[in-house]
């Protein structure tokens, strides 16, 4: 299910509602498309309000291209099915439920225990697991195998990667930001699975070719400072900036992509500013990402071009953007040589 919206939908009453139990709205002749086009399972929140002040939300379960006449649910969110009369104010308007289920489609978790058995709480809380809702913790441990979730005792779910496998020992360790999505059977991890750790200091040896030894020094801490750069997302009806960290290794380079999106007025979608240093030579990815457009969460995917654009499709098809609406990037990790 998403939730639409569209920019500055407004109108009045064309019919009166006569009865707290009707539940076709109708706004005056053209100006039904100034709202979304709603099919089940998709929704839109619509407001009434009168010259007293008296408001009611309304959830419309469907309408038309063309229509201006709308089927609906009445007292949403709290407020009261009343009567209405012709000129009452129907608006498109920010409701509290809608940010509610936008905070609840990305939950952090709390309280998180277990290494392959893990439990956590979200808040505000949920009562079921919901197609697309993400939820991210900082872990407790380190798994040693097949893992699950189990979200506010809802029940354990398998923690999957790449569709259907399970995941490995250790890659999901100890203090590291953990990130999955619910595909409506289990949990997909979202987050990039933690890379085997021989060690954070010290000195080891190995073979290097066949002609000898060699022996490499320092540990992790030797592998290259972490960078930034401000990058500005294109694809946007206001400019936007974050910043992107990065770590370059010899030709390995890791970035990891901030939170940013607004209003669409493009099907690309793209982040520019890279520094010359860690542009490659050849087209890199595609890296899955967590996305949202036009109100529908989902997997994307990420790809560096040798233009130095990140490029982030909607889809982990590639699919691009709608023009209209929405569109979002949750962040996100790549790494890619530059060879």
């Amino acid at each position: 299910m998403a939730v639409l919206v569209n920019n500055n939908a407004y109108s009045t009453l064309a019919a009166a509602i006569t009865t707290a139990g009707q539940t076709t709205v109708t706004v005056q002749t053209g100006h039904g498309d100034r709202f979304p086009v709603v099919a089940s399972p998709d929704v839109a929140y619509v407001t009434l309000e009168n010259s007293a002040g008296t408001r009611e939300i309304i959830k419309i379960t469907a309408r038309a291209s063309g229509a201006d006449a709308m089927t609906v649910t009445r007292g949403e969110d709290g407020t009261t099915a009343t009567t209405w009369s012709i000129g009452d104010a129907v608006e498109q308007r920010l409701p509290a439920i809608l940010l509610r289920q936008f905070a609840t489609a990305n939950e952090q978790l709390t309280s998180v225990t277990g290494t392959d058995t893990i439990a956590g709480t979200a808040a505000p809380g949920i009562t079921a697991y919901a197609t697309n809702q993400m939820f991210r913790w900082i872990a407790s441990g380190t798994n040693t195998g097949a893992a699950t979730l189990n979200v506010n005792g809802l029940g354990a779910k398998s923690i999957y990667k790449a569709g259907a496998t399970e995941l490995a020992s250790g890659e999901i360790t100890s203090g590291s930001a953990v990130a999955v999505m619910y595909d409506g059977t289990q949990f997909q991890l979202v987050s990039r699975p933690s890379a085997a750790v021989v060690g954070t200091s010290g000195t080891f040896s190995t073979t290097l070719g066949v002609t000898g030894a060699s022996t490499l020094t320092g540990g992790i801490a030797s592998l290259g400072t972490a960078q930034s750069f401000t990058a500005t997302a294109t694809g946007l009806t206001t400019s936007l900036t974050g910043t992107v960290y990065y770590r370059k290794v010899g030709d390995l380079v890791t970035l990891d992509l901030p939170i940013i999106g607004g209003t669409s007025n493009a099907t690309t979608f793209t982040l520019t500013g890279m520094p010359a240093a860690i542009i490659p030579a050849t087209l890199k990815g595609y890296v899955p990402c967590s996305v949202s457009n036009a109100g529908t969460y989902g997997i994307g995917l990420i790809a560096i071009t040798t233009g130095g654009e990140i490029a982030v499709f909607s889809t982990a098809n590639g699919d691009a953007f709608t023009d209209s609406g929405g569109k979002t990037l949750l962040g996100g990790s790549i790494s890619y040589t530059l060879n």
